[in-house]
């Protein structure tokens, strides 16, 4: 069976500007896309990607429970150890894209998930397949909003978050409240044609005063 190595995540410390030591690395074995990063204001480390049959992390195992290709979040410590991973999917292919999180430590993740949608926590039948879903630092499911789109471009500021659908930015309060929205002709702005939802992906980033 053909083994995939994926992801090695790197962090470098500086010691001054020309000089810098890995502080850790992982490999994910088994996912054939891993496809995004975050980390919280503790200095932990979240990673979403794609599980087919069964991917390794470590010395830990998870297993693909729902269907054709399912997605995993998986949280680390400041020192790289595996803190806690969570398999959620529907019963097709299901599609990791983008994480981010807000200052409140709200985790986003923004997927693309066919049929109901199954976690250990939760099921619920999204109207759409393409969306954002909250969850706490811990891992704990909290709330979904989705959209009649194949992508959502994510990002996360102080006490919110931001999403980029067809040619609208949406900013929303942490219980998904609509703040404002800004909308473009779509002749001129489409998210939709920044990245797929397989390989390169665009993605939304928020500055500390809020600027996209």
């Amino acid at each position: 069976m053909k083994t995939f190595i994926q992801l090695t995540l790197l962090f470098l410390l500086s010691t001054h500007t020309l000089a810098q030591r890995i502080d850790w690395s992982k490999y994910f074995y088994g996912s054939n896309r891993a496809m995004d990063v975050t980390t919280d204001t503790s200095g932990n480390v979240y990673v979403i990607a794609d599980i087919e049959n069964t991917i390794v992390i470590g010395t830990d195992t998870f297993t693909n429970q729902y269907g054709v290709r399912d997605i995993i979040i998986s949280k680390f410590g400041p020192t790289g150890q595996l803190i806690w991973g969570k398999v959620m999917g529907g019963t097709g292919y299901d599609w990791p894209m983008e994480l981010a999180m807000d200052e409140a430590q709200n985790l986003y993740a923004a997927v693309y998930i066919q049929g109901t949608t199954h976690m250990n926590d939760t099921n619920y039948a999204a109207p759409y397949k393409a969306q954002v879903i909250q969850f706490d630092t811990s891992g704990a499911f909290k709330r979904y909003l989705s959209k009649n789109v194949q992508r959502i471009l994510l990002g996360a500021g102080y006490d919110a978050f931001y999403t980029g659908v067809g040619s609208t930015i949406e900013k929303r309060d942490t219980a998904f409240n609509i703040i404002w929205t800004k909308s473009a002709s779509p002749a001129i702005v489409n998210f939709n044609r920044y990245g797929y939802l397989w390989g390169v992906h665009s993605k939304l980033q928020v500055g500390p005063n809020g600027r996209i």
